[in-house]
């Protein structure tokens, strides 16, 4: 089996249900102070042409990592990985 090296750090590009969004924002405005505050409408349309948001993947880990089976309503499981983010491993 061939492995891939990939860093925490590096982006992943994730496809948000509308569950995925609210639960993004609701967890952003929590902590961020009232003038940092997003909307719904705001963040979804963050997205690009296709629709996909990117994270650093801790960061993506962070905010949906503790879903457990309720991530599939949150975002499309399938991920992009940029094709530059990606270094050949051992």
């Amino acid at each position: 089996m061939e492995n891939v090296q990939f860093n925490l750090n590096y982006t992943v590009k994730v496809k948000l249900s509308d569950a995925g969004v609210e639960h993004y924002v609701r967890k952003h405005n929590e902590i961020m102070p009232f003038q940092y505050h997003i909307s719904f409408k705001e963040y979804k349309d963050g997205s690009d042409v296709n629709g996909y948001h990117s994270y650093q993947m801790h960061d993506f880990m962070d905010n949906f990592g503790n879903l457990g089976l309720n991530l599939a309503n949150m975002c499309n499981l399938n991920i992009l990985i940029p094709k530059s983010e990606l270094q050949g491993g051992a």
